[in-house]
């Protein structure tokens, strides 16, 4: 099958917490949405394999929403794939390092592999009563228990005592699993906000986050994509953006329930720092309050960034004490006096530590 080519998107690079990358950042929330509804008709997003993938704990997030079956005989108990990474063309069970699907009746199917075709685990999470309505889907491994999911809800949760998880050069895949004999597991309907982490998060952690759009940067975090703006970018920077694949139609994008952008927690590196800082509201319309906090008294200086790292202004800089600090700034200050919507960076510096957030404006 041909490759559809995502949106372009200009590189933007980020300072601090954040890496070089290119990244892409709205307001207007768009949701993939695919189109399988049959064969000659079908897509999915293939991201290219990485060692930072090998991951011997994770949780796999998703918020979903099906409107048909899928394709590629995805109506039996396994249902289709929602994100996966799987030995591709193959057949047999126990042929993913994982892979978890929905299933027609609203359960989380999930499969984990130790060793390829001999040993691994199958869970099935109890069913919802609307399998066609928008849903939170979270899969938690920590080494030693599988956890299954829905809407912050536990679901279903079974031991794991097999020792290392498989890894193969697989690439990850959201909306298929690829394996012989037609079983492409193709998924239609809206995928959004999928998320992949280097640890078991906890219910409490799955709960307040699921319904927030994260900056990115969060501890722990490998690949983040939220389909904004019809892209295929990871937000984290790690590089892990998808491509396309499919018929003409198969991958677009629509939308579905907004999540609203809002501060989390603090990110791996600011408590090192003894700095944090939180943007809010976003996105902005005319005024944002930048609220940060430092863990000793010093001089501190914060400015407004572009997308290249290029200083648009210096919003302050002088002594402050140690504590909780806000202050106040119009749009038009941190643009050096320019108008219009879009997205810049704030980079807060004390002496050599940096913390950078990403600020999408309105206007």
């Amino acid at each position: 099958m041909s490759a559809i080519a995502p949106p372009s998107r200009a590189g933007l690079v980020c300072f601090g917490l954040l890496t070089s990358a290119t990244l892409a950042f709205a307001a207007d929330d768009t949701a993939l949405r695919l189109f399988n509804a049959d064969g000659g008709n079908s897509g999915y997003v293939r991201v290219a394999n990485s060692p930072e993938f090998s991951l011997q704990q994770f949780t796999l997030e998703a918020w979903i929403q099906r409107v048909g079956p899928g394709s590629g005989i995805s109506t039996d108990p396994s249902g289709a794939a929602i994100v996966a990474k799987p030995i591709e063309n193959a057949s047999g069970s126990n042929i993913a390092s994982w892979h978890m699907h929905w299933t027609p009746n609203g359960e989380i199917h999930f499969n984990l592999t130790h060793t390829p075709a001999s040993s691994g685990v199958y869970i099935l999470s109890s069913p919802v009563a609307t399998p066609t309505a928008r849903h939170h889907l979270a899969v938690t491994f920590d080494g030693a228990t599988i956890s299954l999911y829905i809407d912050g809800v536990p679901k279903g949760s079974t031991s794991w005592n097999l020792g290392t998880v498989y890894y193969g050069a697989n690439d990850v895949l959201i909306g298929a699993d690829n394996f012989s004999f037609g079983y492409l597991r193709r998924f239609d309907g809206h995928i959004d906000d999928v998320r992949i982490w280097d640890r078991a998060l906890t219910q409490t952690e799955i709960t307040t986050t699921m319904n927030c759009r994260l900056s990115g940067a969060e501890s722990g975090l490998v690949a983040y994509w939220t389909f904004d703006s019809s892209d295929l970018s990871d937000l984290t920077g790690h590089g892990h953006g998808g491509v396309a694949n499919g018929g003409a139609g198969g991958v677009t994008y629509g939308s579905l329930a907004s999540i609203p952008i809002c501060t989390v927690g603090v990110p791996r590196g600011d408590v090192a720092s003894g700095l944090s800082l939180a943007l809010y509201p976003q996105p902005a319309l005319k005024y944002v309050t930048m609220s940060f906090e430092l863990s000793a008294p010093g001089p501190v200086t914060i400015d407004a960034v572009d997308v290249a790292g290029r200083r648009l202004a210096t919003l302050t800089e002088g002594d402050y004490p140690a504590g909780r600090h806000e202050l106040k700034f119009a749009l038009s200050a941190l643009r050096g006096g320019r108008n219009g919507a879009g997205m810049l960076f704030v980079r807060l510096r004390r002496g050599s530590a940096v913390v950078t957030r990403p600020l999408v404006m309105l206007e």
